[in-house]
Protein backbone atom coordinates (compact mmCIF):
# COMPACT_ATOMS: atom_id res chain seq x y z
CA UNK A 1 0.00 0.00 0.00
CA UNK A 2 1.28 3.44 -0.92
CA UNK A 3 0.37 6.56 1.00
CA UNK A 4 0.42 9.83 -0.87
CA UNK A 5 0.38 13.30 0.59
CA UNK A 6 0.15 16.43 -1.56
CA UNK A 7 0.60 20.05 -0.59
CA UNK A 8 -0.37 23.22 -2.41
CA UNK A 9 2.45 25.75 -2.04
CA UNK A 10 2.51 29.38 -3.20
CA UNK A 11 5.48 29.51 -5.60
CA UNK A 12 6.17 33.18 -4.88
CA UNK A 13 6.27 33.04 -1.08
CA UNK A 14 6.79 29.33 -0.41
CA UNK A 15 3.83 29.46 1.97
CA UNK A 16 1.77 26.32 2.46
CA UNK A 17 -1.71 27.11 1.15
CA UNK A 18 -3.59 23.87 1.59
CA UNK A 19 -2.84 20.22 2.24
CA UNK A 20 -4.51 17.57 0.12
CA UNK A 21 -5.13 14.36 2.03
CA UNK A 22 -6.96 12.61 -0.79
CA UNK A 23 -5.42 12.03 -4.24
CA UNK A 24 -8.74 12.94 -5.91
CA UNK A 25 -9.37 15.98 -3.74
CA UNK A 26 -9.31 19.43 -5.28
CA UNK A 27 -8.38 22.60 -3.44
CA UNK A 28 -11.33 24.73 -2.39
CA UNK A 29 -12.45 27.02 -5.18
CA UNK A 30 -11.00 24.83 -7.91
CA UNK A 31 -13.22 22.57 -9.97
CA UNK A 32 -12.54 18.88 -9.99
CA UNK A 33 -11.61 17.26 -13.26
CA UNK A 34 -13.86 14.72 -14.91
CA UNK A 35 -14.54 11.70 -12.71
CA UNK A 36 -16.21 8.53 -13.91
CA UNK A 37 -17.85 8.90 -17.32
CA UNK A 38 -21.63 9.09 -17.37
CA UNK A 39 -23.46 5.77 -17.84
CA UNK A 40 -23.77 4.65 -21.46
CA UNK A 41 -27.23 5.42 -22.94
CA UNK A 42 -28.10 7.77 -20.08
CA UNK A 43 -30.03 10.97 -20.85
CA UNK A 44 -28.66 14.15 -19.28
CA UNK A 45 -29.29 17.85 -19.51
CA UNK A 46 -26.24 19.90 -20.40
CA UNK A 47 -25.26 23.33 -21.66
CA UNK A 48 -23.82 24.04 -25.10
CA UNK A 49 -20.27 25.13 -24.28
CA UNK A 50 -19.00 25.89 -27.79
CA UNK A 51 -19.98 25.39 -31.41
CA UNK A 52 -17.69 24.09 -34.14
CA UNK A 53 -18.31 23.42 -37.87
CA UNK A 54 -18.44 19.66 -37.09
CA UNK A 55 -20.91 19.90 -34.18
CA UNK A 56 -21.07 21.29 -30.66
CA UNK A 57 -19.56 20.50 -27.28
CA UNK A 58 -22.02 20.13 -24.44
CA UNK A 59 -20.93 20.61 -20.82
CA UNK A 60 -22.41 17.77 -18.78
CA UNK A 61 -23.44 17.92 -15.10
CA UNK A 62 -21.57 16.32 -12.16
CA UNK A 63 -18.08 17.19 -13.46
CA UNK A 64 -18.31 14.72 -16.34
CA UNK A 65 -16.70 17.32 -18.59
CA UNK A 66 -17.72 18.08 -22.16
CA UNK A 67 -19.09 15.68 -24.75
CA UNK A 68 -19.36 16.09 -28.51
CA UNK A 69 -22.65 16.16 -30.41
CA UNK A 70 -21.56 15.53 -34.01
CA UNK A 71 -23.40 17.56 -36.65
CA UNK A 72 -25.13 14.34 -37.80
CA UNK A 73 -26.53 13.87 -34.26
CA UNK A 74 -27.94 17.39 -33.77
CA UNK A 75 -31.39 16.70 -35.24
CA UNK A 76 -33.28 14.37 -37.56
CA UNK A 77 -32.70 16.48 -40.70
CA UNK A 78 -29.46 17.43 -42.44
CA UNK A 79 -27.69 20.38 -40.82
CA UNK A 80 -25.16 22.45 -42.74
CA UNK A 81 -24.31 24.83 -39.91
CA UNK A 82 -24.64 23.86 -36.22
CA UNK A 83 -25.29 27.55 -35.40
CA UNK A 84 -28.68 27.11 -37.10
CA UNK A 85 -29.71 24.54 -34.47
CA UNK A 86 -28.01 25.49 -31.17
CA UNK A 87 -26.67 28.56 -29.42
CA UNK A 88 -23.79 28.75 -26.94
CA UNK A 89 -25.20 28.65 -23.42
CA UNK A 90 -28.39 26.87 -24.48
CA UNK A 91 -29.66 24.04 -22.25
CA UNK A 92 -30.12 20.80 -24.22
CA UNK A 93 -30.99 17.18 -23.50
CA UNK A 94 -28.48 14.63 -24.78
CA UNK A 95 -28.09 10.86 -24.77
CA UNK A 96 -24.68 9.26 -24.19
CA UNK A 97 -24.21 7.08 -27.27
CA UNK A 98 -20.52 6.17 -27.04
CA UNK A 99 -17.68 6.28 -24.53
CA UNK A 100 -14.23 6.20 -26.10
CA UNK A 101 -10.65 6.25 -24.90
CA UNK A 102 -9.25 9.34 -23.22
CA UNK A 103 -12.63 10.30 -21.67
CA UNK A 104 -14.16 11.17 -25.05
CA UNK A 105 -17.95 11.18 -24.77
CA UNK A 106 -20.14 11.02 -27.89
CA UNK A 107 -23.61 12.46 -27.49
CA UNK A 108 -26.81 12.66 -29.52
CA UNK A 109 -29.55 15.27 -29.43
CA UNK A 110 -31.62 13.79 -32.26
CA UNK A 111 -32.70 10.72 -30.27
CA UNK A 112 -34.07 12.85 -27.40
CA UNK A 113 -37.18 15.01 -27.79
CA UNK A 114 -35.93 18.39 -26.57
CA UNK A 115 -39.40 19.41 -25.36
CA UNK A 116 -40.37 16.27 -23.46
CA UNK A 117 -37.01 14.44 -23.01
CA UNK A 118 -38.61 11.25 -24.37
CA UNK A 119 -36.24 8.97 -26.23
Amino acid sequence: KISLSMKLVDQDTGELKEALDDFNAAPAGRPRGPQEPPPLYSVLQGTVARIQPFGCFVRLPDAYGDGLVHVSQLCSYRVENPDDVVDAGQKVWVKVVELRDMNKISLSMKVVDQATTFI
